[in-house]
């Protein structure tokens, strides 16, 4: 599917005589490529305006898959022009140069938190904690930051862990909005194991796993 909106992209724009490459690579998801790279699955799109390349992908600004079968159509603009560091959460390109971005492109893969299409809808670039995987001590300050290429506001952001069906918010603190990046703490009160989810209004738009181990002092 993905190839068949690669190409007609690559068609629309040599019929509106705009320079176009296919670009094959990885696609990650909460389902694929999560961890290390495994399969070459995905195919977008790199156009050249004004002499200055951007990056697309038509085949995800379509909509989304429901269990491999339905197709829920829902355009998502921020798949197109998108922020090479947005773009790069979740495509990593056969051949780097098409990161269009010199600081990626010398970087080997580690897997990053895990981002969604509404990522892309809210314009959202995670920052920190940087890496999917984390550990932190019991009651140990943990920072979130992330860059909003939109406009949000305080109460736009929350942090939560899913249980069942409902989404309970964990109290953050220190929310800060400086130079163009947001950022807030949160203590882990208990050991455990945890996945937790950033939101933005009513979407996730990243997600992490922790590994909170004893306090320090009981190391």
């Amino acid at each position: 599917m993905c190839t068949g909106y690669a190409y007609l992209i690559k068609e629309m724009c040599f019929i509106a005589n705009i320079e176009c490459k296919i670009i094959d690579g990885y696609a990650r998801s909460s389902e694929t490529n999560i961890n290390v790279l495994e399969l070459v699955n995905h195919s977008w799109n790199a156009v050249k305006l004004n002499g200055k390349w951007y990056l697309c992908d038509a085949t995800w600004a379509s909509g989304y898959m429901i269990n491999g079968v339905h197709f829920v159509k829902e355009y998502n603009d921020g798949y197109f022009l998108t922020d090479p560091i947005l773009f790069a959460k979740n495509h990593y390109p056969l051949y780097k140069k098409w990161f269009l971005n010199n600081q990626l492109a010398t970087q080997k893969f580690f897997p990053e938190p895990i981002v969604y299409n509404e990522t892309f809808k809210h314009k959202i670039i995670p920052i920190e904690p940087n890496n999917l995987n984390t550990s932190a001590f019991k009651n140990q300050e943990v920072v979130f930051r992330f860059k909003a290429l939109d406009t949000i506001s305080k109460k736009d952001i929350s942090l939560v862990k899913i249980v069942g069906e409902k989404h309970k918010a964990f109290k953050i603190y220190d929310l800060k909005f400086e130079n163009g990046e947001i950022s807030f703490k949160n203590k882990f009160k208990n050991r455990g194991l945890y996945d937790i989810h950033l939101k933005i209004k009513n979407d996730i738009v990243a997600s992490y796993s922790f590994k909170i181990n004893k306090s320090q002092l009981h190391k």
